[in-house]
């Protein structure tokens, strides 16, 4: 059906060995068509270097007018310098039929049909897990084995795949190598969040720095590797569907056989790293094995690390084995000797419950440690000698809440000037009472959970490098206008920001003006606001780059309506407790444009809601509780395909 569109395709094998011969074949093709005034369709095969990329893009402009060029390559990198605007199409996994289909196909062009059962075939494709040049190589090696060989043939499936992946992996890139075998500790299907991903990557050295020393935030560097390795088929990306601010993806996974060959060419090459799991079994690691890297998931079972081994690991993560067991693994004191880590400069605790032990003995002796997390444990208190270790680039305390308890931070963080990443917990407090102090870490590029009823607002102004701010304003109009002018003005255009303000009414002119200036501020991308807010300022005095709007109790009038479907980017719009008050909502055709969840809670005035055919075309979750109807929803959204509508 394609070609039909076109006088004629050229097919051009971009083989490195051979490129003077593609490139004097595609100017002699191109010449003839010339001549010939043909519309052409140009395939160039396996393009591997934007350098050959470059080479043969002159020649390609003097195709005809209408001329098509289709590119294939298996760099991710290479086929987004190619075309960065446009879309790149990454191949699919094949569906079980279509998975049959093609073994079948390939077969029984062999002459061996009818050989195998269905069912046989089926169990032979399903080690293949979709991959088409897998079921091909597959078929083949089964098509020429003798009859007598037929209970080779899960030993034949198994070998195949192993080799197929294994060359796969030959062909990466080297810089991408071992960024995609450190995926391996990760549990099969378990979402890798990406923010940690790239931070520990970065202290391992595997980014490259001249990406970053261009300009390319660290996060963008490790955004394109993971890119070209989902392209490659060897990683599945998870979006940032909610809110995407500074980053496009949320997370990352690793699935069946790809994992499998991370797990053998990590077990080849033993002093890249080492995964053990004393859920399953007893591990002691005596001087003979010398890995870099220790991933330990926790269990009943003991774990001996050797003086000599743990001198040389460099990256030490500790997590409880089972995700979903409740509570979180109490932490065993004498499992581990920290002092004897010397050179470690990786720390990742995840989901321990340190409670009533503080901290391990021995951490704060790990002075040339350059990555800290507590991330998801129970940690009540942390002690003011934790500003020894000078050396600090990531911090993140986001430890779990838990009952009304209180996290203690005590007042040394500002000494640590090398922070580039602080995660404060949500909810915590100083041993002395007084704010925070942050100002002298003027490197830090992402602040998370900065309280401005613990932390001093102003201190914002001073982190000349900050790329991502997540702050909380409760009650404090001096704080609100602190946090407002550094929005206006912020240290740099790259600049992500979700502001928080709670129990803050802008009834007097003064406040609402603050808040008109906060609307216009282009880093905000969120926006929870509980308080009075009565009307919003034109459309043309908001910022297009709100991605989400939380408002509570803000009693807009109907007239804002107009205003808040117009923000072309907003994804997540929630109202609730009054926070409108019109008894009619109205959406016009081109309302909300990339609105997907949309959440109506608690507005008693509300009575109908009126929505054009084609407005809001992306929505997918409607969630509706005390106002409306079970009729007027029905009669509004039911015309929307896969639209869920929560109703309590």
């Amino acid at each position: 059906m394609v070609l039909k569109e076109f006088g004629t395709c050229i097919w051009i094998d971009i083989l490195p060995d051979k490129f003077d011969m593609a490139k004097r074949q595609l100017v002699n093709e191109v010449h003839k068509r010339r001549c010939k005034s043909q519309r052409s369709l140009v395939v160039l095969d396996d393009m591997r270097s934007t350098e050959a990329w470059d080479t043969l893009r002159t020649t390609l402009q003097q195709l005809e007018k209408g001329s098509k060029i289709l590119v294939t390559t298996q760099s991710g990198y290479i086929a987004e310098y190619i075309s960065p605007m446009q879309y790149v199409h990454r191949m699919k996994l094949l569906d079980k039929p279509h998975c049959l289909a093609l073994f079948k196909e390939v077969f029984s062009s062999n002459g061996r049909a009818g050989q195998m059962t269905t069912n046989a075939m089926e169990i032979m494709v399903e080690t293949c897990e979709g991959v088409p040049q897998l079921i091909k190589e597959l078929a083949l090696n089964l098509a020429y084995m003798s009859k007598d060989k037929k209970n080779m043939e899960h030993k034949v499936s198994r070998k195949c795949r192993s080799n197929f992946l294994f060359q796969y992996y030959q062909k990466l890139p080297d810089h991408l190598k071992p960024c995609f075998l450190y995926l391996v500790h990760f549990l099969e299907n378990q979402e890798i969040d990406l923010e940690r991903l790239s931070h520990l990557w970065k202290v391992e050295g595997l980014l490259s720095t001249n990406e970053h020393a261009r300009g390319e935030r660290m996060m963008d560097v490790a955004e394109r590797y993971l890119r070209e390795l989902a392209l490659k088929g060897m990683i599945e990306l998870v979006k940032e569907e909610e809110v995407p601010t500074y980053k496009e993806f949320r997370a990352c996974r690793t699935t069946g056989a790809i994992r499998n060959l991370c797990h053998d060419l990590s077990g080849e090459q033993q002093t890249f790293l080492k995964v053990m799991d004393l859920s399953q079994d007893d591990y002691s690691l005596s001087s003979d094995a010398e890995p870099c890297r220790l991933f330990i998931y926790l269990g009943n079972h003991p774990l001996v690390v050797a003086p000599k081994v743990a001198k040389n690991v460099r990256s030490l993560q500790i997590a409880r084995g089972n995700k979903h067991q409740e509570p979180e693994f109490c932490w065993q004191s004498e499992l581990l000797k920290f002092k004897e880590f010397k050179v470690l400069r990786i720390l990742d605790f995840d989901g321990i419950d340190f409670q009533g032990q503080g901290l391990p003995a021995g951490i704060l002796s790990l002075v040339p440690l350059k990555y800290l997390s507590f991330k998801g444990c129970i940690l009540e208190e942390l002690p003011s000698s934790i500003s020894k270790l000078s050396y600090l680039q990531i911090l993140d305390l986001r430890v779990k809440l838990v009952s009304n308890k209180t996290t203690k931070i005590p007042n040394v963080l500002w000494k640590m000037e090398r922070l580039n990443h602080l995660y404060l917990p949500v909810r915590f407090e100083t041993g002395n009472g007084e704010k925070l102090r942050l100002d002298t870490l003027t490197d830090l590029e992402t602040l998370e959970n900065f309280n401005t009823s613990v932390c001093k607002a102003d201190d914002v102004s001073k982190f000349s490098n900050l790329q991502y701010v997540a702050a909380k304003v409760e009650g404090d109009f001096k704080d609100f206008v602190s946090i407002t002018r550094h929005m206006k003005t912020p240290p740099t255009t790259q600049l992500y920001s979700s502001i928080d303000i709670i129990n803050l009414d802008c009834y007097a002119e003064e406040r609402h003006s603050v808040l008109r200036d906060l609307l216009r501020c282009k880093v905000v991308r969120a926006l929870h606001f509980k308080g009075h807010i009565g009307r919003l300022p034109p459309y043309g005095e908001i910022s297009k780059s709100f991605t989400q709007l939380v408002l509570n109790r803000s009693h807009l009038n109907e007239d804002s309506m107009i205003t808040l479907q117009k923000l072309p980017s907003l994804r997540v719009l929630v109202l609730s407790d009054d926070a409108y008050m019109g008894e009619k909502m109205v959406c016009s055709a081109s309302g909300f444009p990339q609105l997907k969840h949309l959440h109506l809670l608690n507005l008693p005035s509300l009575r109908s809601l009126e929505v054009e055919t084609t407005a809001m075309p992306l929505l997918s979750t409607l969630n509706v509780k005390s106002c409306l109807n079970q009729r007027i929803l029905r009669d509004c959204l039911n015309f929307r395909a896969g639209l869920r509508i929560v109703q309590s």
